[in-house]
């Protein structure tokens, strides 16, 4: 232990695994990212992906259940060792909207 910073060996190294396992995170979900926003597909361009712990948190509407699990595809793909939770919401434009009032 370094008397005057009081860390030690152990806890530099695991600060060191923790940065370089946040950069791996952050290039998986730069890389999810970027292949939602190039997709041939408008609709799965509209969704989102945050990463949260250990999870890549997929946001946004699509119409069809299809979309939301090509966008989830495209996610495992690329976040290997992290879990999807899949949030995006399916919703048909086609249906009226229900009034309240």
């Amino acid at each position: 232990m370094n008397q005057y910073s009081g860390t030690t060996a152990d806890d530099k190294m695991a600060a060191s695994k923790l940065r370089i396992d946040h950069a791996h995170e952050s290039r998986q979900l730069r890389e999810i990212q970027s292949q939602f926003a190039s997709s041939p597909y408008r609709q799965i361009r509209g969704v989102q992906a945050a990463l949260f712990g250990d999870s890549i948190l997929l946001t946004g509407q699509v119409s069809t259940f299809s979309f939301k699990q090509i966008a989830q595809e495209i996610a495992k793909r690329f976040a290997t060792d992290l879990n999807i939770d899949n949030q995006i919401a399916v919703v048909d434009d086609n249906l009226p909207s229900r009034c309240d009032g």
